[in-house]
């Protein structure tokens, strides 16, 4: 209003100065200078500006009344415009005071009125502990004690390889991002009023298992002979990459001391057929089979090998054949979703995330693609 009323002013006195130079006289035009606001609300340590005009031009003297103690300082902004029109404001006690422009006899007031400061006195999180895999995202709030605490913004800090990004409309909130590796991450949600407030979260992220692939789908043994079984774990950076090898036959499977990922293989005292299934620990019910022919020895029994592999990671189907088969892939409804004939050598299929069936020839897998 005070600028509407200045900038009104200024309009009349150039009118009546033009009227004068009419008539062939001269009258000088009489000085103004106005405060942009009346009143200045600060609290204790807060800082604002106040801007002051003159009309016409001219160059303004600023006062700030002293006072035991000083209640509020004024100090010009290195980068203030012309005459000094704009000025720094800074709280220093509770109370009352003002800032005085003047421009020869024509003055103005700003009142300033200084709040106690008050301190932060709690920060809590409303998680202790986050469990994410890789690359997910979530949200974390914090909440501030007492609400009406002068300043509220918050620094977010992290110690680990996750990622906490503040919100843009919101002070109290945060947008954490799961590392893309295993990782366990400290969340600090720190007050800035110097209270020295704070409080964290736990940020434990995890690679879950993919699939499991053993080395072979079929394996022939003597008896009394022995081998090795192997199962690949992807992806190779899965948290939990610990496997139980389940045995249903003669044979026997001795996983080997140093890594759940080898097992050895002892063929039975007789002809027989077992089934080797290694299962993941995780309770994701990945898992592969492996059929393990225990025959004579010298026998002239021919038995193929199964040289067929397919497994899923990635967001595709993975499929390996020693020789040209049928491909045919449905959903787990049943419906025929892909077919390919002469299909040889390795090959990578993408697929929407699901279940589905593999055949290969008349042999099927049910995989589950991420």
């Amino acid at each position: 209003m005070k600028k509407i009323i200045s900038y009104f002013l200024a309009i009349v006195f150039t009118i009546a100065g033009l009227s004068f130079e009419a008539a062939g006289q001269t009258k000088p035009v009489q000085q103004a200078v106005y405060f942009h606001k009346d009143t200045l609300r600060l609290v204790v340590g807060q800082e604002d500006t106040v801007k002051a005009t003159a009309v016409p031009d001219a160059p303004i003297h600023w006062d700030a009344p002293a006072s035991i103690p000083v209640i509020a300082s004024i100090a010009p902004l290195s980068s203030s415009a012309r005459y000094g029109k704009v000025y720094l404001v800074k709280g220093r006690k509770v109370g009352k005071t003002k800032v005085i422009v003047q421009v020869g006899a024509a003055k103005d007031t700003c009142w300033v009125f200084v709040s106690p400061r008050i301190p932060v006195k709690e920060v809590r999180l409303n998680k202790d502990t986050v469990r994410l895999k890789a690359g997910q995202t979530q949200m974390i709030q914090a909440g501030i004690t007492p609400q009406n605490a002068t300043d509220k913004t918050l620094n977010w800090r992290t110690k680990g390889r996750a990622t906490v990004t503040p919100s843009a409309t919101n002070h109290t909130e945060a947008l954490i991002t799961a590392a893309a590796v295993t990782d366990t991450t400290l969340i600090i949600a720190e007050a800035k009023d110097g209270s020295k407030c704070s409080d964290t979260c736990v940020v434990i992220t995890r690679v879950p298992l993919d699939s499991i692939r053993l080395n072979k789908d079929t394996l022939r043994v003597d008896i009394g002979g022995k081998d090795t079984l192997r199962a690949m774990v992807y992806p190779s950076q899965a948290t939990n990459r610990s496997l139980n090898w389940i045995v249903k036959g003669k044979a026997t499977v001795t996983p080997s001391s140093e890594t759940d990922t080898v097992a050895f293989i002892a063929a039975a005292l007789t002809p027989d057929t077992t089934y080797v299934i290694v299962e993941a620990k995780d309770s994701s019910y990945y898992r592969d089979t492996c059929v393990i022919i225990t025959r004579e020895p010298g026998s002239g029994a021919v038995v193929e090998v199964n040289d067929q592999h397919v497994y899923a990671s990635g967001g595709y189907v993975h499929i390996h054949s020693g020789k040209p088969v049928s491909l045919r892939i449905y959903t787990i409804s049943g419906t025929l979703y892909r077919r390919e004939e002469g299909v040889v050598g390795d090959r990578a299929i993408p697929l929407p995330r699901g279940f589905y069936i593999v055949v290969l020839n008349h042999t099927g897998k049910k995989i589950f693609v991420r």
